[in-house]
């Protein structure tokens, strides 16, 4: 966060020094060449609308200004808008640009800017925008001949968006709507500046906990700044989060590359009431009003050295005490009572494995049932150990006595009764026999409804027990909606997962008699819902790469979707970000499916699906109306009744919407029916009007079975034989991912359907290939191609006399051997295919060890690079005073 907070912070001074020597008079064409310079100075993308110099605002000082300024990330970032700035303003000497000498920067204002910075799963972030030789150019830059100096008197931000993300450490916070002012004579060697920040709802989220949600914060402060020693000293000052006050004492100097400070911080307020403003729900309209007893002590304190190198922290101290806690709304008639926190939070050195945190009591009292929890741990940086226990009942249905619930619906009663101490290594190393962890978990006649979740939760029954080796998931009945699960099983690995993030692994039963995904998802699968939400953004859904479950799966009907199962069995495996499927059998679109396969989301990729598809009897008209992907690949199955079985590998990278994206379809399969009906094709029309083949209206397709590829989305029918109404054909072909086509159907017709019309039509062709030396003497049977191109929408139809696939019509004996030539080729070019996409993984994952190594030294030789850096740094920061000493 330090660092992202200094590259933004280098991209504003940027900006604004580009604005300051901007001359009025070009400032339409210096406005392109200004943001040209400052691509070449950053990786990321910069653009701006406004741009303006105006004496008027602050006179007789210039105001610069520049409106619309957006910040894009490139590469994965090139969708993520880094900032966004409503406007920026820079307060100008007048004087200092007439002169020329050195144009002095008095005030810059920020208004309504948008940060999004974010550290994605890889590790790397989108605020890492300097290009590298540009840093060092800033590091490295001779300050004495500067044409700027920071004559600051004041800096604002106003209605500020904030937000930091990091991936990696599950952690994220959010300044919404925040305000900054800061006051004080910024070119003298000790000024005092007063400081005003305002944040109207403050976040802090950590491993999916809320420490922080829409709180209140305000914080006033004169700050002592020392800019020759760069040490600053806290005067009088107050802080707020929300009706929790508090007073901080204390410094912070950089006299280096580390950071000195001494701290310390105590509440202003000794009632129980203040730090309970900051739980999450209760800090509400009704806040004032509430009746609570009990003490409240709160102090912290914190001083030492931070640096990155090498690594070392302050110590630190924090100490939390209520005692008697009571609280009760005015218009609900019971209270909460018997509320006891006993905290403590310490490390005395300045390694964090010394940390200890202690929390000896946490107790409160709803009506008769008590609630406890305590909680320790210590060395938490080489070999943690915790030590905690909890239990109580907690009665669902009588919390609305206690808190407001709204529109929420709750009964049901949960009991738990749990302990545990254990060593991280002694987990590891599974010595069972110096772990305690033993307890139990019911839930009994759970319900629960709210906005999220509007159809209702019901837990029938659960009851879990716990040992040090496994939990015992010995019954767990849940009801939601219309959807019903029953599961059982065993988990494993849990103590680790808690303790350090460790694989939890499972061997669980999962059955269910009726389970209706679009209802739990909220989704809506009529043709009105998907034409409304259509431009609705989808979020991928990423599988865990801490989970090892292995799911023996049952589901009477199961509805995703428009896809309508049943009879779902077999196997599902959670495990390495991946959902892997084994012979999963299922009935659907009049048919059966076993399907084995995978759907996984690899760090820092897209996500991706590799299946086979084994599939008999599906109904041709319902496969089309479901499958976005036979609507893209075969569009003539629109015109085709029947069933049809089918052999199909596939894989994929997915979009955010988990349609495959087509042109990353790799496959190969075959298709076999024994009959179907085909009616009003453009081909149909065409052989019908233009070849006065009427027989040729409604075609029974008898005997299929096709082989085919798919190349990045272009599908490739090897020729296969079947007939039309008795006709014998033959077809080839290929469809592009663009639509575009290319087929050749050839027929045997007999000479007897010719006639009239037909006839002079033959005859036409027949003439046509003898004037190109072409034999096309006519027999009982016509050899007749015709070729089709364009697309799929406009197809293209032309007939010529022979046959011109590089299929040959054979008797039935030699379209039985035909057919065993066709499935050993096809088996062939399945496995060559099969082949190289493994050799192309292969090539990928050596690559990915390629790049991963090139990245490791990379980084090895940018931490050199930083030490050399830290030095000039050093030299750059004493220049810099002298320039604001200017």
């Amino acid at each position: 966060m330090k660092k992202a907070f200094k590259i933004i912070g280098i991209v504003f001074i940027v900006l604004l020094l580009a604005l300051i020597v901007t001359p009025y008079a070009f400032r339409g064409k210096l406005m392109e060449l200004t943001k040209q310079e400052i691509n070449n100075t950053l990786t990321a993308k910069v653009d701006f609308d406004g741009f303006g110099v105006s004496i008027f605002k602050n006179f007789p000082d210039l105001t610069v200004t520049i409106k619309q300024l957006e910040i894009v990330g490139t590469e994965q970032f090139s969708k993520d808008t880094l900032i966004s700035v409503d406007k920026l303003l820079a307060t100008v000497d007048i004087m200092s640009v007439i002169s020329g000498d050195s144009i002095g920067v008095k005030q810059i204002e920020i208004v309504k800017p948008r940060i999004h910075a974010l550290i994605a799963a890889d590790s790397s972030a989108n605020y890492d925008i300097m290009k590298s030789s540009d840093v060092d150019t800033l590091v490295e830059v001779d300050t004495s001949t500067t044409k700027f100096a920071m004559q600051l008197e004041k800096i604002s931000i106003v209605d500020a968006y904030i937000y930091y993300g990091d991936i990696p450490a599950n952690m994220s916070a959010t300044l919404d709507g925040m305000n900054l002012t800061l006051d004080g004579n910024f070119t003298e060697q000790s000024t005092l500046i007063n400081t005003v920040i305002s944040i109207a709802k403050l976040s802090y989220k950590m491993d999916g906990i809320s420490y922080l949600k829409d709180v209140d914060f305000n914080l006033t402060a004169g700050i002592e700044a020392d800019f020759e020693a760069f040490k600053f000293t806290l005067k009088e000052n107050k802080m707020s989060l929300n009706d929790l006050d508090l007073e901080y004492n204390g410094w912070l100097a950089m006299p280096g590359d580390d950071i000195e400070m001494d701290f310390t911080c105590k509440t202003l307020k000794t009632d129980f009431k203040n730090i309970l403003s900051l739980v999450p729900g209760v800090f509400m309209e009704g806040f004032e009003d509430m009746k609570t007893t009990g003490k409240l002590a709160l102090e912290a304190s914190l001083k030492g050295v931070y640096s990155e190198s090498p690594e070392t922290y302050p110590s630190f101290d924090i100490a939390l005490l209520v005692e008697n806690g009571m609280f009760k709304y005015p218009d609900l008639p019971k209270s909460v009572d018997n509320i006891f926190i006993d905290l403590h939070v310490s490390n005395p050195s300045n390694n964090l494995d010394s940390t200890i945190v202690d929390l000896k009591k946490f107790t409160m009292q709803f009506a008769q049932n008590p609630f406890l929890i305590s909680f320790f741990m210590k060395t938490p940086m080489t070999d943690p150990f915790m030590k905690a226990s909890m239990s109580g009942v907690i009665d669902l249905e009588s919390m609305k006595d206690f808190i407001p619930l709204d529109s929420t619906t709750m009964k049901g009663i949960i009991k738990p009764e749990l302990q545990f101490a254990a060593k991280l290594s002694d987990v590891e190393n599974e010595n069972y026999s110096a772990i305690t962890a033993l307890g139990k978990l019911d839930i009994l006649n759970l319900y629960y409804k709210d906005a999220d979740v509007p159809t209702g939760l019901t837990v029938s029954n659960m009851n879990m027990t716990f040992s040090p080796q496994f939990v015992d998931v010995q019954q767990c009945n849940i009801i939601m909606g219309k959807s019903d699960v029953s599961l059982s099983g065993k988990l494993t690995n849990v103590i680790a997962y808690v303790m350090s993030d460790q694989t939890i692994k499972g061997a669980l039963t999962l059955k269910s008699k009726f389970f209706d995904v679009n209802e739990i998802m909220g989704e809506d699968t009529s043709e009105a819902a998907d034409t409304s939400a259509s431009d609705e953004p989808y979020e991928i859904i990423e599988v865990p790469g801490n989970i090892d479950f292995v799911l023996q799966s049952s589901f009477g009907r199961l509805l995703y979707d428009t896809y309508d199962l049943t009879n779902v069995e077999g196997k599902i495996t959670i495990k390495d970000r991946k959902i892997s499927m084994d012979k999963l059998s299922m009935n659907l679109l009049g048919g059966s499916m076993l399907l084995t396969g995978f759907y996984a989301t690899p760090l820092s990729e897209k996500p991706q699906a590799k299946f086979t598809l084994d599939i008999k009897n599906f109904d041709v008209a319902q496969t089309f109306k479901t499958f976005n992907t036979v609507q893209q690949l075969a569009p003539i199955a629109k015109h085709l009744n029947g069933t049809f079985s089918t052999k199909f590998d596939f894989s994929s990278i997915l979009q955010n919407d988990f349609m495959p994206d087509m042109k990353t379809i790799n496959g190969f399969g075959e298709v076999s029916a024994a009959a179907m009906g085909m009616k009003e094709t453009s081909l149909q029309t065409f052989a019908a009007s233009n070849l006065k083949q009427s027989q040729l209206k409604d075609i029974i397709i008898k005997n299929v079975l096709l082989f085919f590829t798919i190349e990045k989305g272009a599908l490739k029918i090897k020729p296969f034989e079947t007939s039309f109404n008795g006709i014998k054909t033959i077809i080839e072909g290929t469809t592009s991912i663009d639509q575009a086509i290319d087929y050749k159907i050839a027929m045997q017709i007999p000479r007897n359907q010719f006639g009239g019309q037909a006839n002079s039509i033959l005859n036409s062709l027949s003439s046509s290939a003898a004037s190109k030396g072409v034999d096309a003497s006519v027999s009982d049977f016509v050899d007749l191609t015709i070729l089709s191109t364009g697309t799929v929408s406009n197809p293209k139809f032309k007939p010529v006399l022979g046959n011109l696939t590089s299929g040959v019509f054979n008797s039935v004996k030699d379209q039985a051997k035909q057919r065993l030539q066709h499935e050993a080729q096809a088996k062939l070019d399945a496995a060559k295919l099969q082949a190289q996409q493994e050799a192309d993984r292969k090539k990928k994952e050596l690559e990915a060890k390629a790049q991963a190594e090139k990245q490791k030294q990379t980084a090895a030789a940018k931490k050199e690079v930083n030490k050399q850096t830290d030095a000039l740094k050093k030299d750059a920061k004493k220049q810099l005073d002298g320039v604001l000493k200017k």
